[in-house]
């Protein structure tokens, strides 16, 4: 039997291997417009190797109860793409695509979901940081107009404040503020507005 390759070693020249990772990170449906649809992922190895995966189209929606957050796969003979280099510096050099002989097998099939360890408002730092992940569950009890910033260089783009308080917050000042950009702070937050 093959052993568990290390998310590190992989490349586009890895045709036969099995890999066992845990999902970390699974996005929300994105569609680029004019373009088809698409769906990331974040797979984590034992040893805190990361790799990104892609799902398109169908595979989005034949994946759907395969790969779920927090669960652990072995996956066997995925396609391994090479990053767009515009992309490198924050992606790694290598994805995880699917198809052909892609297998996974899901070690914990009769796990049920996974429930997850939210944190009280009042404990999650200020951060500006991407890394940085909390679950958080509260009321919004304000969403900002959407308003435009430009960076640096003059790109334009949106902007929107929520804000956001659970139990924990003893005073609407200590509530959290939640800045999100782009498209997830026009079509992604249009849906709470209309609450």
């Amino acid at each position: 039997e093959t052993s568990n390759v290390p998310l590190d070693k992989l490349t586009p020249k890895n045709k036969r291997y099995k890999i066992k990772v845990k999902v970390k990170e699974k996005s929300p449906t994105k569609y680029l417009e004019g373009k088809k649809a698409f769906q990331k992922l974040v797979f984590e190895d034992d040893e805190g190797n990361e790799m990104r995966g892609t799902l398109f189209e169908d595979d989005i929606e034949n994946f759907k109860t395969v790969l779920e957050h927090q669960k652990e796969y072995i996956i066997s003979d995925a396609p391994i793409r090479n990053t767009n280099p515009m992309f490198r510096h924050k992606k790694g050099d290598y994805y995880l695509s699917f198809g052909g002989t892609t297998t996974i097998q899901s070690l914990n099939p009769n796990s049920g979901p996974i429930v997850p360890k939210y944190t009280p408002n009042a404990e999650v730092p200020p951060t500006s940081s991407e890394d940085d992940r909390y679950d958080i569950l509260g009321v919004i009890v304000h969403l900002e107009d959407t308003r435009k910033k430009k960076t640096r260089n003059g790109y334009e783009f949106d902007v929107l404040n929520i804000v956001v308080v659970d139990a924990s917050v003893q005073r609407m000042a200590d509530a959290l503020v939640i800045s999100v950009y782009g498209e997830l702070a026009t079509k992604e937050c249009a849906k709470l507005a209309s609450w």
